[in-house]
């Protein structure tokens, strides 16, 4: 990372982010060995919660630096392509950041005041329905609308 004369080269930058690269992966494997399965309320107090909200910012981050590493190794042959992907992963990462430090440092103090909007944040990944609509499109008839039989039935018409 260092040459002789004390300045920061490019390959060992790269070589860095290569490393958190590698223990992002490993943190998602961890993260899928101890994650919470239940999405409620109750289960946003628990410890368990924090800590896998914690290693999924720490993820997320070390994700984004390995990606930058990717990207700056290979961005002559990549091209505008290259760029544009960069820019789309990255900004999912980001987002990840995002919504995982929310349920990490955020909704454990709003679960006693405003519970509604807990459930609802939840119900943005996990398709529950709340008082509060933060994701879930429903009709008139207050049906969830589920994408799923859809995506199924029209790539896979088997």
């Amino acid at each position: 990372m260092i040459n002789n004369k004390g300045r920061i080269t490019k390959t060992g930058l790269i070589r860095w982010t290569g490393l958190f690269a590698i223990l992002a992966g490993i943190l998602y494997i961890v993260i899928q060995f101890i994650h919470h399965p239940a999405d409620n309320i109750s289960s946003v107090n628990s410890d368990s919660w924090v800590i896998v909200a914690c290693l999924t910012v720490a993820m997320s981050i070390f994700n984004l630096i390995g990606i930058i590493g990717i990207y700056s190794r290979q961005v002559e042959e990549s091209g505008w392509l290259g760029l544009v992907g960069f820019l789309i992963f990255s900004l999912f990462w980001l987002d990840s950041t995002a919504f995982s430090f929310i349920e990490a440092f955020v909704l454990p103090m709003l679960t006693k005041d405003t519970p509604e909007y807990v459930a609802g944040f939840l119900g943005i990944f996990g398709g529950n329905e709340s008082e509060v609509n933060l994701g879930i499109s429903t009709d008139s008839r207050r049906t969830v609308y589920n994408w799923r039989p859809f995506a199924r039935d029209r790539y896979f018409p088997c």
